[in-house]
């Protein structure tokens, strides 16, 4: 609730700062915010983009950028579903499906501080021809006068393991299709969510699609 005083010139509106900052008092230590992720947090998001059309029957060769233990163990997942989808795989080909994982950091916001009194002026020589205040009375989030509000961190980014897939024809240089997926790192170990994220990639090897969430179960 925020109450609003008559306009004024900033000498008063000092006097009534000076009156409510008595009132003031440190902000509560932070910590984890309760129920910052939703619900749509639990989902994974793909996109791709189809450059030219896939040749009829295509044999592809899958290339990890980086050859890490894991990395290999994504390589033959990829291998074998693209076999199940009825792509040809072989150690060499033209056509190279190459991949590669990383983690992005996720990005957090303190509210350690809570407001009690806004000032605003406009207009005249010394900023206070339209001035006014607004005391903050009660927030349950930030703090108010008569409270002092949660604080603590809140999520801005969560932390994403992401897979990047291109498809590219060796014999012209051409690049035939890419795509990526994004997932929550809370929701389960780069494995784990490899696992989930491989055949939704795969399911649009050669299609166009844009922020397509999916399932992580």
């Amino acid at each position: 609730m925020k109450t609003t005083l008559p306009r004024g010139r900033m000498s008063g509106l000092a006097l009534v700062a000076s009156a409510i900052l008595m009132w003031g008092a440190p902000a509560a230590s932070a910590a984890d915010a309760p129920g910052a992720q939703s619900a749509a947090a639990a989902q994974g998001i793909v996109n791709a983009v189809g450059y030219l059309p896939l040749p009829d029957r295509p044999v592809l060769m899958v290339r990890p950028l980086d050859n890490s233990d894991d990395n290999m163990k994504i390589k033959t997942e990829i291998e074998n579903t693209l076999r199940a989808r009825g792509y040809g795989v072989a150690a060499s080909s033209p056509l190279v499906l190459s991949f590669d994982t990383r983690n992005e950091v996720g990005a957090w916001s303190e509210t350690d501080r809570r407001t009690i009194l806004e000032l605003k002026a406009e207009g005249g020589r010394e900023g206070g021809e339209y001035a006014h205040a607004k005391v903050n009375i009660f927030d349950s989030a930030v703090g108010g006068l008569l409270n002092k509000g949660h604080g603590g961190t809140s999520i801005a980014t969560p932390s994403a393991y992401r897979i990047d897939v291109t498809l590219d024809d060796k014999s012209n240089g051409k690049r035939l299709w890419q795509g990526w997926a994004v997932a929550n790192l809370s929701y389960g170990n780069p494995a784990e969510l490899s696992r989930a994220m491989v055949p939704v990639l795969m399911q649009r090897l050669g299609q166009t699609a844009t922020r397509q969430p999916f399932s992580l179960q």
